[in-house]
């Protein structure tokens, strides 16, 4: 592997913090972000155990990038607020669902359900045509699908979930089906939504 000659780094932040610091914080490892010539984002990861490389590049297209910037961003503050551990005894519930115990399995439906609520509370803003009730300037459809992708995000965290490359993934099978194409949609027993 060649190493590339490191372009200026330049700040990538949201909501006054260092996205550094929280794939530091969540990874508990050392990463330098950079852009490629086409956009995309590459982060150094210093370990020299990265597959035997002492400096190797791993590169993210800006779907992946967006999907992991998403899943610190929800993930690590519900972590923080100890959404992921019981309060009474301090129990991992991250370490449950990572190793598959039975609770494990039980806290991954709840949150499963938890999203499909968020869902079901969109498509009833929808229907009636309603503001939100915490965020009233905006509809309560917006603010149930923000609700639910926060949940997905956050869940995809603590599972550890490589979210963002299924969805780059699964947006070029998508691109490429048949049946999404306008003249099959269009035939008998098409897709129709």
């Amino acid at each position: 592997m060649q190493q590339a000659t490191k372009p200026a780094q330049a700040a990538i932040s949201f909501k006054g913090a260092d996205l550094r610091d929280d794939f530091e914080f969540l990874n508990n490892d050392r990463y330098d972000m950079e852009r490629d010539s086409a956009g995309n984002f590459r982060i150094n990861a210093t370990r020299i155990a990265f597959e035997g490389w002492a400096d190797a590049y791993v590169y993210y297209t800006r779907v992946e990038f967006a999907a992991m910037a998403l899943r610190v961003s929800c993930h690590t503050p519900a972590k923080l607020a100890g959404w992921w551990n019981d309060l009474a005894n301090g129990q991992d519930h991250i370490h449950e669902i990572r190793t598959g115990t039975r609770f494990g399995k039980a806290l991954v439906a709840e949150k499963l359900c938890l999203i499909h609520s968020e869902i079901s509370e969109a498509m009833e803003g929808h229907r009636k045509g309603l503001p939100d009730d915490k965020l009233p300037h905006r509809q309560m459809l917006e603010v149930e699908l923000a609700d639910a992708a926060i949940r997905i995000f956050d869940l995809a965290g603590a599972m550890g979930l490589d979210i963002g490359g299924a969805i780059a993934e699964k947006l070029n099978f998508n691109a490429q089906r048949p049946d999404h194409k306008p003249e099959a949609r269009q035939a008998a027993g098409g897709k129709a939504y």
